[in-house]
Parts: C-alpha cells; sequence; structure tokens
C-alpha cells in the first residue's frame, strides 16, 4: 500500500519499441523506450509508488524479455495478461 494507505495497481503495455505505464488510481500515465534504460527507468518509475500490484501485458517474445527483467531486477507480485 503506498504511503497515503491507497492501493496502488500499475499496468505496464509492453510493444517492441515502447513501454507504457499507467498508474491507478493517480491516473499517471508515462512512456519509455523499451530497452535496457527505458526498463531501468521503468523501475525507478515503478518503485516510487510502492505498488500492491504490478500487471505485465505483452505478446510474443516481448513479454519474456519483460518478465524476465523485472523478476531479477525488482521483487514485485507481478500478474501477466497474454492475449487470446
Amino acid at each position: 500500500m503506498s504511503e497515503s494507505g491507497r492501493e496502488v495497481f500499475i499496468g505496464i503495455d509492453v510493444s517492441k519499441e515502447k513501454l507504457d505505464v499507467a498508474v491507478r488510481p493517480t491516473g499517471e500515465f508515462m512512456s519509455f523506450s523499451n530497452n535496457e534504460d527505458g526498463m531501468s527507468c521503468v523501475v525507478d518509475f515503478v518503485k516510487a509508488f510502492s505498488p500492491n500490484l504490478v500487471v505485465l501485458e505483452a505478446t510474443g517474445d516481448w513479454k519474456q524479455r519483460q518478465w524476465e527483467y523485472w523478476q531479477t531486477k525488482v521483487c514485485l507480485l507481478l500478474s501477466s495478461i497474454q492475449d487470446r
């Protein structure tokens, strides 16, 4: 839970070129490059919110790369949503 006592949820949409990050309930939104520097910036951005849950949405091989990065760099509860 965030310092304000509210639950915070973060969604990350992973594509070939960028990482779109949305924060609920604040409504903040940021885009980052989908590369090592961008992923590092996402980690810093996400950690600032102390989220309860981070959800990754990605298709194909992009998700696997992100999943491995997040598992090694960030100790957060992750959920993955796949296209059906």
